[in-house]
């Protein structure tokens, strides 16, 4: 898939990953992961064309289920795992799950870092700040408004719109 999303546009990948990353109202990890690495796969000018594409708070609610972040000073010294990560000797990232090798992650990280510094340190300032439940929160919202421009209406009114009707009903219309 990394081939055709190399041609899409920002608003393009948004659509795909609102229509396809999410179970019912809420955001598919493990789906929104896998659009995450093929996203990867697509180069480093896709995967930052598709950062900033994305909603923050989308990407976050990704990143925080996968890491966590420690924050150091650079005079500080802490007792880090083995396992944290780091790619400018200040955000270490830890693993939530022993064995997950951050591929995905550490190639946006690398790519935001390098191309984009300020959102790469807004995004894993806000990976310890913020709740999943407003993330997640923002995120449906941003995804209904987008949905609604392309002419999906909101659920309610789906379900109301779509509804079946008894022949009594249908015969009163």
């Amino acid at each position: 898939a990394g081939w055709l999303l190399e041609h899409a546009s920002e608003e393009q990948i948004a659509t795909a990953v609102d229509l396809d990353a999410w179970d019912g109202l809420a955001p598919d990890r493990a789906r929104l992961g896998a659009w995450l690495a093929a996203l990867g796969d697509a180069g480093e000018e896709t995967l930052l064309r598709a950062a900033h594409g994305l909603d923050f708070e989308l990407l976050v609610f990704q990143l925080a289920a996968r890491v966590s972040v420690v924050l150091t000073g650079r005079d500080e010294s802490l007792d880090l795992p083995a396992t944290a990560l780091t790619l400018d000797g200040q955000f270490y990232l830890i693993p939530s799950q022993s064995g997950d090798d951050l591929e995905d992650v550490l190639a946006l990280l690398q790519t935001l870092f390098q191309h984009d510094y300020w959102f790469y340190h807004r995004l894993l300032q806000a990976v310890n700040a913020e709740l999943d439940s407003d993330l997640e929160e923002w995120a449906l919202r941003w995804r209904n408004g987008r949905l609604q421009d392309l002419g999906f209406p909101p659920l309610e009114d789906a379900k109301r719109i779509y509804s079946y009707l008894k022949p009594e009903q249908l015969r009163q219309l």
